[in-house]
């Protein structure tokens, strides 16, 4: 009997353990929507910023690793949006604004599917504890 309950205890130990990595993986891909969520809202007020320049306005057109180049605004009216699959179109900038909004919007929803499945694991988690220390209170 004593035995069965400290297998049983060893299990729930690491069930736990397993629901305690997937709730770290689970929160490391909400981090990951959340940087996108933010890249989108900066790149949406950007183009807000870009239609109240004068066409032969010097910009800073970054470059990657926080580097820039010095680049003449040639049109204040148009930007190159990604639009899936490695695709690049050219549309105004409210078409832009709205691919990126119905994006942020998918990734919103991924978000709060990420954010209800940590929910249920930590009730889960709860559970086993309560579970665990009803064990360990009948092994002592």
């Amino acid at each position: 009997m004593k035995a069965d309950k400290q297998r049983e205890l060893q299990r729930i130990l690491i069930e736990a353990d397993n629901y305690r990595k997937q709730i770290d993986s689970l929160s490391a891909q909400i981090q990951i929507v959340e940087n996108k969520r933010m890249e989108i809202d900066s790149t949406i007020e950007t183009m807000d910023s870009l239609k109240e320049n004068r066409i032969g306005t010097e910009i800073l057109v970054p470059i990657g690793s926080n580097s820039f180049v010095r680049a003449e605004l040639k049109d204040n009216k148009k930007v190159i949006v990604e639009i899936g699959a490695g695709i690049s179109v050219e549309k105004t900038i409210d078409e832009a604004k709205e691919i990126l909004k119905m994006r942020n919007k998918e990734l919103e929803n991924t978000m709060n599917k990420l954010q209800s499945a940590v929910a249920e694991i930590k009730n889960k988690l709860l559970e086993l504890d309560s579970t665990s220390k009803k064990l360990i209170r009948e092994l002592q």
